[in-house]
């Protein structure tokens, strides 16, 4: 039977255009890479540290640079490449370290001093009194 024959239409492309190509199924999923795997729990943490669970809470309590972890509704986890980037943050020389701190600070007050200008039309931080001679 033809498609006239069972009631329908016969489509007709214009010249030139593209055949059309039947959907295929689902893409393929892609698999996570080994840094992308998610590390659950704090024991897992810590193991991937290699600490103790207290230690890896005290990590992740720090003020500075805490243990990169995420809380959700299916308890903590982090993402292994990002233990592994903070674990290399910490093993760095100490001189190294003194010299991103300068760096951090030098950096925040050219933003202070720049803000400050800013603020006060181009003057800077306004002066205190000056100090007077004791008598």
């Amino acid at each position: 039977m033809s498609a006239d024959e069972m009631g329908e239409k016969a489509t007709t492309l214009p010249p030139g255009a593209p055949t059309p190509v039947a959907p295929e199924a689902a893409p393929p999923a892609i698999a996570p890479t080994p840094d992308l795997v998610k590390v659950y729990g704090w024991f897992a943490i810590a193991a991937e540290l290699d600490v103790s669970e207290r230690q890896a809470h005290v990590f992740a309590d720090r003020e500075r640079d805490p243990l990169p972890i995420e809380v959700g509704h299916r308890g903590v986890w982090a993402y292994r490449f990002a233990l592994t980037a903070w674990m290399r943050r910490q093993n760095i020389p100490y001189r190294v370290h003194l010299e991103l701190i300068r760096t951090q600070r030098d950096l925040q007050r050219q933003r202070t001093a720049a803000m400050n200008r800013k603020r006060h039309g181009g003057k800077g931080a306004p002066q205190g009194r000056k100090p007077t001679a004791r008598r």
